[in-house]
């Protein structure tokens, strides 16, 4: 089984503009009538709930909008809460401990798709479903789950929840509950640091792969992951300004991006003569090509079996990671390449990587799962 606990969320954001919008938001909230659909049941979105639903939102992006709340349960029937917002962007707030567990500004909601009367069930990070025809189905994968199997899934999801409850969020609980500003102060800012509570980035990793690039990544089609990845870890080093790359690939814009990792398949193809299948080291050969052509000192290499990735985002490296591999947790693996910039190491000491697939927004920030091949690492810092 593919499901494991994990603490706190994929994204961990400060709310330092938490109290600027205190007198801004706490009268009327500053969400527009008639776009809120408040869940039937025994949930009520309490003013105080609508305000720090709000803070967090919008210390994220301003221009969003709330536009539908609805209640959501874990496997063991744990309430969360799951607020969609417009033009883009959802938000997973578990209610009893007062911590945003997963959220993005710029993603799209995993049950946007779920009609008004499903039954939405959430067991963590990727972990999307809904009820129907006696089974749990994932909203984004082709993969089911027996409902025979929901005491398995519960027993996780109370571990979590545990995890969650030991790491309360006193102030806003309190808040919540009481509706007592004073008790919103400075602490506020501090409550969301990206790297806690078991997660670790290169620096500005989550910035870069999940936020800034997650829809501009140099995505081909043909079968040509590994370019793409090489392409991701070479704008992520100019990026931090270890390297600089000429400006017709780091525009912003998808096209761009692409122009990048052509380039890379040109190296790789007509001067190495390698396949659109790569494997590490031939990666690494293209990246030693295109540094030698370009001027670019640094050290490049691969191992085998995918040994050393922990130590080598620790160093602050992203690495690629080659194997047969899926999005955690489909277990319809393929043989892919992905850019790890990440990983969660749960309280037992197990490690799950994070990795942008190279597909979409909904896998720029993924658990992996598969067979691991081997992976390519590069440093231009030397």
């Amino acid at each position: 089984m593919f499901f494991k606990t994990k603490k706190l969320t994929h994204k961990h954001v400060c709310f330092s503009l938490l109290i600027a919008l205190l007198l801004q938001l706490i009268l009327p909230c500053s969400v527009a009538a008639g776009t809120i659909t408040i869940p039937k049941g025994d949930q009520t979105i309490a003013e105080a709930e609508l305000f720090v639903y709000n803070s967090m939102i919008h210390s994220l992006n301003e221009s969003l909008r709330i536009t539908n709340i609805r209640s959501i349960n874990d496997f063991a029937g744990n309430k969360f809460t799951l607020i969609e917002t417009s033009p883009s962007g959802y938000f997973i707030f578990h209610n009893a401990s007062g911590i945003f567990v997963e959220y993005s500004d710029s993603g799209t909601s995993p049950y946007l798709e779920a009609s008004s009367s499903a039954q939405l069930i959430y067991g963590g990070p990727t972990f999307y479903y809904i009820i129907e025809n006696g089974s749990y189905v994932h909203t984004m994968l082709n993969e089911t789950i027996s409902l025979s199997r929901t005491s398995e899934y519960a027993k996780a999801c109370n571990s979590r929840v545990k995890e969650l409850m030991d790491s309360k969020d006193k102030n806003i609980s309190t808040f919540i509950s009481s509706h007592d500003s004073a008790v919103v102060d400075s602490t506020i800012a501090t409550r969301y640091e990206r790297n806690s509570a078991g997660y670790t980035y290169v620096p500005n990793g989550y910035q870069f792969f999940a936020e800034d690039n997650a829809n501009t990544f140099g995505y081909v089609d043909g079968g040509y992951c590994g370019y793409i990845a090489a392409n991701m870890i070479l704008r992520y080093w100019d990026d931090q300004g270890e390297l600089t790359l000429a400006s017709n690939y780091t525009s912003s814009s998808g096209l761009a991006a692409a122009r990048l990792t052509n380039y890379l398949i040109a190296i790789g193809e007509d001067d190495l003569g390698f396949s659109g299948g790569t494997v590490p080291w031939q990666i690494a050969d293209v990246l030693d090509a295109f540094c030698s052509q370009y001027r670019i000192t640094a050290d490049y290499g691969y191992s085998l079996l995918a040994t050393g990735i922990k130590s080598e985002i620790d160093s602050g490296f992203p690495v690629i990671l080659f194997g047969q591999l899926a999005p955690a947790p489909s277990s319809s693996v393929s043989m892919h390449a992905v850019t790890v910039y990440g990983y969660y190491e749960d309280s037992s000491g197990f490690v799950y990587e994070i990795a942008h697939f190279g597909w979409n927004s909904n896998t720029a920030h993924t658990y992996v799962y598969g067979n691991y091949g081997g992976s390519t690492w590069f440093d231009p810092t030397v």
